[in-house]
């Protein structure tokens, strides 16, 4: 009698054998560290954004306020250092704090 050829068998995961598993994507960097971020906004800006970031939060653009605040940040950060640091990062801020609160005279 000739050999045959023996088929897979269900194993532990059923659905192993019609739906393949993709390994999970590789990571070079570590996550960086969400830190929170308190600012005060006009009322009109802060409707303004509330209103985008709903009216984007479905595909495509998926938008979250976090995420509307980081892309405005980062482009407000890039220009300045454009215009006032040839392009460069800022330096480190070292032991020197960022002024919280209301400033002293408006």
């Amino acid at each position: 009698m000739p050999a045959t050829k023996r088929r897979p068998s269900v194993g532990s995961d059923p659905f192993a054998l019609v739906v393949p598993t993709a390994p999970p994507p590789a990571t070079t960097s570590k996550p960086s560290k969400v830190t929170r971020v308190t600012a005060h906004l006009e009322g009109a800006l802060a409707d303004a954004a509330r209103d985008c970031v709903v009216a984007l939060a479905g595909p495509p653009e998926a938008l979250t306020m976090t995420r509307l605040c980081e892309n405005a940040v980062r482009a407000e950060i890039d220009r300045l250092a454009r215009k006032h640091n040839g392009g460069k990062p800022f330096p480190a801020r070292g032991p020197l704090a960022v002024r919280r609160g209301r400033p002293l005279a408006s």
